[in-house]
């Protein structure tokens, strides 16, 4: 995924299913950088601004996975969730203020959140489904997929 400004591609790397972390290399190429050490199953990598990455993470005993944030230049990632919720699946909108995550549980939730930084804070709000499931969501300008 490419970074806001172009100036990085994320990508997740490592040994499947559960050896892995997130990268960051310039489009021109050269040496891959390391952003995460979770050495766990990673996935979900959005870039909201020129310095935060947010994804999903398990735990080194299985547990999870769980809604991370890392300042990409510090490189120190924070568990943002707590408690039994897992998610599943995690996207942005293109203009980084808004996330929307997929719970798990028995029926599939998306939610919608807004982040701190937006010019209005609320509250998280559930997404109304046509279907039973939801899955893997997607951001655009005016809609969700």
């Amino acid at each position: 995924m490419w970074a806001p400004d172009a100036a990085f591609i994320y990508f997740v790397q490592g040994s499947l299913p559960d050896k892995l972390d997130i990268w960051r290399i310039t489009p021109a190429g050269g040496i891959p950088e390391r952003i995460t050490s979770h050495f766990g199953r990673v996935s979900h990598p959005v870039v909201l601004d020129g310095r935060t990455l947010m994804y999903l993470a398990s735990d080194p005993d299985g547990s999870g996975p769980w809604l991370y944030s890392v300042d990409v230049q510090r490189r120190i990632p924070h568990r943002l969730t707590s408690g039994l919720d897992r998610y599943t699946s995690l996207a942005a909108s293109a203009d980084g203020r808004r996330l929307v995550v997929t719970r798990a549980g028995p029926k599939r939730n998306l939610w919608r959140l807004r982040i701190a930084a937006s010019p209005t804070v609320g509250s998280a709000a559930r997404v109304a489904l046509t279907t039973s499931t939801g899955f893997s969501p997607r951001l655009g300008p005016d809609y969700l997929l």
